[in-house]
């Protein structure tokens, strides 16, 4: 599920741009003057994409308008594989994390629920 103001970059991104063209009050013309490119290349870009790395229009557009393209995986098996590989970068960098996950699994080491931490050392949650 995307939030309500994602987009998708391949598909939607001309709308995505009409959108924020609307909350902010302008029209095409408008952001054609701020960009200082000639009448109609707001409209030509809005017919490409913006993955297109030959544009320059595109570029342009996304950042004078405050937006960005994010490329994330989309499904959630992708999501998690990506999860486990983070997972697994962050424990290469931090060994005592895994050491501590091990102890508790082997019952050497106590563990706390987070609501008694936090409530230990006064912590709102």
């Amino acid at each position: 599920m995307t939030r309500a103001d994602e987009y998708n970059a391949v598909t939607e991104a001309p709308k995505a741009v009409r959108v924020q063209l609307a909350r902010l009050g302008i029209n095409q013309a408008e952001l054609e003057r701020r960009l200082g490119v000639k009448p109609s290349v707001v409209s030509r870009a809005l017919n490409g994409s913006p993955l297109d790395q030959r544009s320059t229009t595109w570029p342009a557009m996304l950042e004078e308008l405050g937006l960005e393209v994010v490329i994330r995986p989309k499904d959630k098996a992708s999501t998690a594989e990506f999860d486990a590989a983070e997972t697994a970068a962050v424990l290469a960098d931090h060994p005592e994390i895994l050491e501590r996950l091990k102890r508790l699994e082997r019952d050497e080491e106590e563990f706390f629920p987070i609501e008694e931490v936090a409530a230990k050392y006064g912590v709102k949650l």
